[in-house]
């Protein structure tokens, strides 16, 4: 990479430094909060993370890209700029759908979750509630079995 080429990647990274200061911001946030709600934290870094190399990573893929695509293989303009803004909208798209399963996944700490699946496997079902019969005297209870063994 030439020195005009690192300087046009460094001015077009700079251009994206409020993008790149959020996710910094929001990575942080998510960092603090990792040990209260570590599965919605993992989606966020991840989903922060790809963003911000999207933004860093695809501006890099995109000067090189374009030089040897155009320049040394004879490619199409349209075509190279075509498939790096696919490459691009793609990987945005998974770092987005990475924050929303971050915003929409259980937010119980562990030992709720651990507890809500005991409980789970204990009552797989709904029991209906119903009032509770009420108690039988012991001494029927005894007639009522002798009388059947009888």
């Amino acid at each position: 990479m030439s020195d005009s080429s690192l300087t046009f990647y460094l001015g077009t990274v700079a251009g994206q430094s409020p993008l790149l200061i959020a996710y910094i911001a929001g990575m942080v946030l998510v960092l603090s909060r990792w040990r209260n709600h570590p599965r919605p934290s993992k989606f966020a870094f991840f989903g922060l993370a790809t963003l911000f190399l999207n933004v860093v990573a695809m501006e890099l893929i995109y000067r090189l890209g374009f030089e040897h695509l155009t320049l040394n293989r004879g490619w199409n303009l349209f075509t190279v700029i075509w498939i790096e803004n696919f490459v691009r909208s793609a990987v945005t798209a998974v770092g987005i759908l990475l924050l929303l399963f971050a915003v929409y996944t259980s937010r119980l700490p562990q030992a709720a979750r651990r507890a809500e699946r005991v409980r789970d496997l204990e009552f797989p079902f709904d029991v209906p509630k119903r009032p509770m019969p009420a108690p039988v005297p012991i001494e029927e209870m005894d007639l009522s079995i002798r009388e059947r063994k009888e």
